[in-house]
């Protein structure tokens, strides 16, 4: 029996667990707009929702297919990390207890997913014994304190609390230290916790941070890049206000302007044009920008800044915009169908020719994978932070006051 969070929050034993349990209403505005935007830095949305069964409070997790309003459609999964053949499930948002929006179920958002691992009683907690190693083992290259410096500007609630923390000593956010990658534990970058925020669009955090603490100007780019991608463009025009010449900044053959199109921000990229970034500059490949849009709003707003859509870009005279139709035509239907108008009617007579398939030719769909856990509950964490199923929560009981 799937029951309420108000109910949950009454049944489980310990205080803060209680307080991050009725706090997710605070964030579910939130979560809401990174499932509708998708943005680059979320991979795995997740809720968690809570079974009770035989007197016990079960974290159940769920993949979100679809947010309805008041309800979530979702496919159910445990700690066998079942992908795609697992239940699908329509919940009320009443009925969620957690909400995660990333591969990390350890430092990225979710509060009751460390929460749980910090803070369990009695025999829950005697089943991950282990966890007083856990940060130490993985990864091994990140120092305990700066994983922890992380936990806590997550966590600060307001600017003041952030600005606090990093006064202390050794805890500068603008020190580059060994941090986990955004996708994946195990991936290990080097990046300043200034850097971390900003590519987990803690916009609010990041701008508090540049206010009070000076960057150099390599730093700033790379900030201005990592803006660009996550869309965190609050940050972004921040950024532009600070220096004005961040906008004809290059990392390596790309420039601004081809980041923002690849990362599908739209705004960005139309800034950028409007501050006079040549529209139609190609990469080492000859794409231009046009060519690389992503959605149908990223091509019309190249197009109608004046990108020539009939520029060749290839030594067989494919133009930009035939370009962009075959690389768009199975992917984004959307884009395909604006791009169209642009295309000789040669090429897609032509295009159309060698891609028809017959009936009943193509592949059957695959199954879903299958991420077996065995052994200790350890072994489900270590094993879990290397699936695309890290946000599943890591032990089966809430805490009551029964256990």
């Amino acid at each position: 029996m799937i029951v309420s969070r108000q109910e949950i929050a009454q049944r489980v034993s310990d205080t803060t667990l209680k307080s991050e349990i009725n706090r997710f209403d605070d964030k579910w505005v939130r979560f809401t707009s990174a499932f509708e935007e998708k943005l680059p830095s979320c991979r795995e949305f997740v809720v968690v929702i809570a079974e009770v069964l035989n007197g016990k409070v079960i974290p159940v997790g769920m993949e979100i297919v679809e947010i309805d309003g008041d309800e979530i459609i979702g496919y159910r999964f445990e700690n066998e990390l079942i992908k795609k053949n697992a239940q699908l499930l329509k919940v009320s948002t009443s009925q969620v207890i957690d909400a995660r929006y990333s591969w990390s179920y350890l430092l990225e958002e979710g509060g009751l997913y460390r929460l749980f691992e910090a803070r369990l009683t009695g025999p829950a907690r005697r089943m991950i014994s282990e966890f007083t190693n856990f940060f130490v083992d993985l990864p091994v290259e990140c120092k305990t304190q700066d994983i922890e410096l992380l936990r806590r500007v997550e966590d600060a609630r307001t600017t003041q609390e952030l600005l606090e923390i990093c006064l202390e000593s050794d805890c500068d956010p603008v020190e580059v230290r060994k941090l986990p990658g955004r996708k994946r534990m195990k991936e290990i970058s080097s990046l300043s916790v200034l850097e971390y925020l900003a590519t987990h669009a803690y916009e609010e955090k990041v701008i508090a941070l540049l206010e009070s603490h000076a960057v150099d100007q390599p730093s700033l780019a790379e900030l201005f890049r990592i803006a660009i991608e996550q869309k965190c463009n609050s940050v972004f025009s921040y950024l532009l206000k600070l220096n004005r010449e961040l906008h004809r900044a290059e990392w390596g053959s790309e420039n601004s302007l081809q980041v923002a199109v690849k990362n599908d921000n739209v705004e960005a990229a139309q800034r950028l044009v409007d501050l006079g970034l040549d529209i139609d500059e190609s990469n080492v490949l000859d794409e231009t920008p046009f060519a690389l849009a992503r959605s149908k709003e990223m091509a019309a707003m190249l197009k109608s800044k004046g990108a020539d859509v009939f520029r060749k870009i290839a030594d067989d005279g494919t133009t930009a915009a035939e370009y962009l139709y075959i690389e768009s035509y199975s992917k984004c239907p959307e884009l395909a169908t604006y791009v169209e108008r642009f295309c000789s009617k040669s090429f897609l007579e032509e295009f159309h020719a060698d891609s028809d398939i017959p009936d009943g030719a193509s592949n059957p769909e695959s199954e879903a994978d299958f991420v077996p856990v065995n052994g200790s509950t350890i072994t489900f964490l270590l094993e879990a932070a290397d699936t695309d199923f890290g946000s599943v929560l890591p032990v089966r009981e809430l805490p009551t006051a029964s256990n």
